[in-house]
């Protein structure tokens, strides 16, 4: 019988090509496998836009604070009968639309960047089997649950987040004060402030009720701007070290 020659065979199978890198936008641990589970979310540039929008808030605030006591001498004039009340309105335009950016806008818009900050830092510790009692949701529903002001479930979450994103040789290690320094800052003290000065210095009522406020310096609002300057520099410092933290253990670093 004729022999099948060996050149008829079907020529064996070539090696495909390498399998793709992962996703420019996710990062692993050194040396874990590159699977589903351990694809992480990178948080530095999240991190960067909070710490930005916070300062911008800020600076926002001390604008709108500076351009208010200039109207000090106009609520005066005002109440003396020399200038009159469509002049006087005219004078808080500025001031008080430089508040509603520094004081509403922009807040909103880091509140929703931090949420996402936090949330991606918890997905990152869940993947790698690091689990919590704060888990992703309540980077979310932790700042809208009672008691609001207060954010008591934000600073347990942030400080379970820092627990969670030690390498074994921080393991134990003391949580950073500047976590529990801006939530005094932000929660309690800025309470405080608020109760003292009547719910919040604002420019609400009349145009005379406005005016008298003004010029007698009834509800000052330096002692509240003074709080919020100091709660978000705490922020800045925490939310660097937080996120440092949590890159070194991802290996997000360098990247």
């Amino acid at each position: 019988m004729p022999r099948v020659s060996d050149a008829a065979s079907p020529p064996p199978p070539k090696e495909g090509p390498p399998p793709p890198p992962p996703l420019a936008a996710s990062v692993v641990p050194p040396g874990a496998p590159v699977t589903p589970a351990t694809t992480l979310s990178r948080v530095g540039v999240v991190a960067t836009a909070a710490i930005v929008l916070v300062v911008t808030s800020v600076w926002f605030d001390i604008v709108s604070t500076y351009l208010l006591s200039r109207q000090v001498d106009n609520a005066r004039a005002f109440l003396d009968g020399t200038l009159s009340e469509r002049e006087f309105v005219r004078g808080l335009a500025g001031p008080m639309l430089v508040g509603v950016i520094g004081g509403l806008v922009i807040p909103l818009a880091a509140l929703v960047v931090i949420i996402v900050w936090m949330h991606r830092m918890a997905k990152n510790l869940a993947a790698l089997d690091r689990p919590g009692t704060w888990t992703q949701g309540w980077a979310v529903g932790g700042w809208f649950l009672p008691p609001f002001i207060l954010f008591i479930i934000p600073f347990l979450m942030l400080r379970e987040l820092w627990k969670r994103s030690a390498r074994r040789s921080d393991v134990g290690a003391s949580v950073s004060p500047w976590i529990t320094i801006w939530w005094v800052l932000f929660g309690p003290m800025a309470l405080v402030v608020i109760v003292a000065q009547g719910f919040g210095f604002g420019l609400r009522g009349s145009a005379t009720d406005i005016a008298s406020s003004l010029a007698e310096g009834q509800q000052s609002p330096w002692p509240s701007l003074v709080v919020r300057v100091l709660a978000a520099g705490a922020f800045v410092m925490m939310a660097r070290q937080l996120t440092a933290r949590h890159q070194l253990l991802i290996g997000e670093k360098g990247l």
